[in-house]
């Protein structure tokens, strides 16, 4: 890796990284012929968050940041990125994320 050569010291960050559950938005999660068509926004975010960890952890990343924990209110892009909703429930990533990380 370049870093690992020329700066070893410093580490590799990746952050501001996720996926809206809002249906219908450009910035959710798609699914693919793996998932069945049934398959919810809310369950597309948890599985792209959790490969999205486990993808980092392989290639070395040092620190990752998903973008953000709550949502914000409004339809517009990225408001509906956390893992808690706007009643403060937890989305099915927030436990996806907390079993991967225990």
């Amino acid at each position: 890796m370049w870093r690992d050569q020329h700066l070893p010291q410093t580490e590799v960050w990746l952050s501001e990284f996720g996926w809206d559950t809002q249906d219908g938005s450009p910035y959710s999660a798609i699914g693919h012929t793996r998932y069945p068509q049934q398959i919810s926004t809310r369950e597309l975010q948890a599985l792209w968050l959790v490969r999205a960890y486990l993808a980092g952890a392989a290639a070395g990343i040092d620190r990752m940041f998903m973008f953000m924990l709550r949502d914000e209110p409004g339809n517009g892009p990225f408001t509906s990125c956390g893992m808690i909703d706007l009643q403060e429930q937890p989305k099915t990533s927030w436990y996806y994320v907390a079993t991967l990380s225990h």
